[in-house]
């Protein structure tokens, strides 16, 4: 959810959960592990959904290397991220 509300890369994450790697991830962890862990973050939905909203802008999906060498409050202050807690 925080990827894909927070983030620019939108509808292609979808696509992302497609992937034989994902799938592999899915299969190891086993389906009834990744079923009851959704259930369980559906609570967390309206509070991410919330918190985005919030963002002065989307953090880039593809496009973050010219952050690497900047303070982490400084990135949390460009976007309005703030902090769970």
């Amino acid at each position: 959810m925080w990827s894909f509300f927070g983030t620019t890369a939108g509808f292609s994450l979808v696509a992302a959960y497609r992937l034989p790697e994902s799938q592999e991830i899915y299969e190891t962890l086993g389906w009834g592990l990744v079923v009851s862990t959704a259930v369980r973050m559906l609570r967390l939905v309206p509070v991410t959904l919330w918190r985005c909203s919030r963002m002065v802008k989307r953090w880039p999906w593809s496009q973050f290397d010219r952050h690497l060498d900047v303070p982490l409050a400084e990135i949390r202050r460009e976007y309005g991220i703030q902090l769970v807690g």
